[in-house]
């Protein structure tokens, strides 16, 4: 809360709301000289200042308090986490990734790449189900890897294996 204590011409404020900053009597004096209030006496100023600050300074930080009874509502620790169940079901159900016929794994990446013009290595990866180093190994002789601009990290086809045609400006 706030209390409020007179001493002559000051009023001393006990507030949480004041900065430290507002309570330096450089601010007080500057403050009352603008809005042209009386000056008050310069002892009895910095007596309240100072022991407002100590005030301050001497509460704790932190409180601790006994606890009457034992606390049963906070979480038990869970060993193993659901969607940590569900990713391992999901890879023991994958299994390892083996690598296909080179042809095939060239034909799904050309369909995907009719759809869309660029692709992340990840999404590539789901798609074809191919080891991530003989699917970067087959990107490099068909495709361009994008290193900068908006389409950063993706890959796309050389212009030779591209089957559509970029549109020029005619002017």
């Amino acid at each position: 809360g706030r209390t409020d204590k007179i001493y002559g011409n000051l009023k001393c404020l006990h507030s949480d709301l004041f900065p430290s900053f507002m309570l330096s009597s450089t601010f007080f004096k500057t403050i009352s000289s603008f809005f042209g209030i009386c000056p008050p006496r310069d002892e009895i100023h910095v007596s309240c200042i100072g022991r407002l600050q100590i005030e301050e300074s001497s509460k704790p930080v932190r409180l601790s308090q006994q606890l009457e009874k034992v606390v049963t509502t906070n979480y038990k620790p869970v060993a193993n986490h659901q969607y940590n169940i569900e990713y391992e079901r999901k890879k023991k159900e994958d299994g390892k990734r083996a690598r296909a016929d080179k042809q095939h794994v060239l034909d799904m990446l050309f369909s995907a790449f009719e759809k869309h013009q660029y692709y992340n290595l990840k999404d590539l990866v789901d798609i074809t189900k191919q080891p991530v180093s003989y699917l970067k190994d087959i990107l490099k002789e068909i495709g361009v890897q994008n290193v900068k601009g908006i389409h950063k990290n993706t890959w796309e086809l050389k212009p030779e294996y591209r089957h559509y045609q970029v549109e020029e400006k005619s002017d």
